[in-house]
């Protein structure tokens, strides 16, 4: 039986990995995952799966350069700082050496590929010549995107588009998918992740923080748990007041915000969200359009929305249906959110202003990207991955 190394970030994406088991086990394969979070070990020991802490007296001595470890995400939102970012790396290579059978893995399973051990694992699948695919949220019902290079701006797909050129092109199965896709989305518009967002305030986080204090394992960066004291604060002392607006008879752009520190923004953008609501706001001003807004659903920090209330006479809040703003606003403008891509198959004017996948894309791109290329695997779901999607999965390695 082959291995195939996971190297999960949080909680949902064990549990994502976790419902593969029984069809990648039918296919032949096991798997093994390397975790430095202690919730997570917990949870993974708990299922009877193979499991590894990465602790750091496996860290190895080798020279690591300032400019990879200041790529990782944890580190561009202050969640731990160079020297934290350099133990996490290293000890997670030193990790791999140690336990990963080279000659019985087969592949490994990386998600989003943005954070410092997801960093650190693909240095060493590259230098082990080991298979590598990473996943990440598709935001579209039932689908997750899969890419054996990464995932949004360093993903394969995004540096050749030609790839979506090889699947068949079947507009009129797209075209039954999109109404009913429209049908739901019009009447209610739910984003998946604010499901999750309790999860902030679940036990497994107390696990990790006396992991890194009791095991002494790994710190958080102290100025990031003082940030995150600042944040509650903000939330309770600038409340969102949204205001009334007959959006369905009035011209307007619609700008809806993505999370302060989504890897979109932090590794994907070469402008802040600051300086993309003022490049909009300057547009619609030009052109006699009023400018709404929307908070993301999942945007806890609420000091990086106060910064948009000293413009604040200058733009619409609002809390509506996101599709519905979409469908009657004039143009649609994102850096590069999910929003974007859904402007698209409303069939909006949609500017982007980050790197984005789907930026370049005509409409024969998003027909094969919703057809085929996204595979129809739900992450926010609990049953098990069947057996036909996992094979599809394989076959992008």
């Amino acid at each position: 039986m082959k291995t195939i190394i996971v190297i999960p970030t949080y909680y949902k994406q064990v549990k994502f990995f976790l419902r593969m088991r029984n069809s990648l086990k039918k296919l032949d394969y096991k798997l093994e995952f390397y975790v430095y979070k202690l919730s997570l070990y917990f949870l993974l020991k708990k299922e009877n799966v193979k499991v590894h802490l990465i602790k750091k007296n496996y860290l190895i001595n080798d020279k690591v350069s300032e400019e990879l470890l200041c790529k990782c995400v944890e580190y561009k939102i202050g969640q731990i700082n160079r020297k934290n970012a350099r133990l996490i790396y290293l000890s997670t290579l030193g990790t791999l050496k140690r336990w990963v059978n080279k000659n019985n893995t087969d592949a490994m399973f990386i998600w989003n590929g943005s954070s410092i051990d997801s960093i650190a694992a693909t240095i060493f699948a590259s230098k082990y010549k080991i298979k590598t695919l990473y996943f990440e949220v598709a935001n579209i019902p039932g689908k997750i995107f899969v890419d054996k290079k990464g995932t949004n701006a360093q993903s394969e797909l995004y540096a050749n588009l030609n790839i979506l050129n090889s699947f068949k092109l079947d507009e009129d199965k797209y075209d039954l998918w999109r109404k009913q896709y429209l049908d739901i989305k019009f009447k209610r518009h739910i984003v998946p992740q604010r499901k999750s967002i309790m999860n902030s305030i679940q036990s497994r986080y107390l696990i990790d923080i006396i992991g890194y204090i009791w095991l002494k394992n790994f710190y958080i960066n102290k100025d990031f748990l003082l940030n995150k004291v600042k944040q509650i604060k903000n939330n309770i002392r600038y409340p969102l007041n949204f205001d009334k607006y007959d959006y369905k008879r009035k011209k307007y752009i619609f700008f809806p915000l993505q999370v302060s520190y989504d890897s979109q923004i932090v590794l994907n953008s070469d402008i802040s969200l600051l300086e993309a609501f003022k490049e909009v706001l300057n547009y619609a001003k030009k052109n006699n359009l009023d400018l709404i807004i929307k908070p993301h659903p999942q945007e806890c920090n609420y000091t990086s929305l106060k910064e948009f209330f000293y413009y604040r006479k200058d733009f619409i809040l609002l809390n509506e249906n996101t599709f519905l703003l979409m469908k009657y606003a004039q143009e649609v403008w994102t850096i590069n959110s999910t929003v974007g891509l859904e402007g698209l198959i409303i069939g909006k004017k949609v500017k982007v202003l980050g790197k984005a996948l789907y930026k370049n894309f005509k409409k024969d791109d998003l027909i094969r990207y919703i057809n085929n290329y996204l595979i129809n695997i739900d992450f926010f779901g609990k049953e098990e991955c069947n057996e036909k999607e996992i094979k599809i999965l394989l076959n992008r390695l």
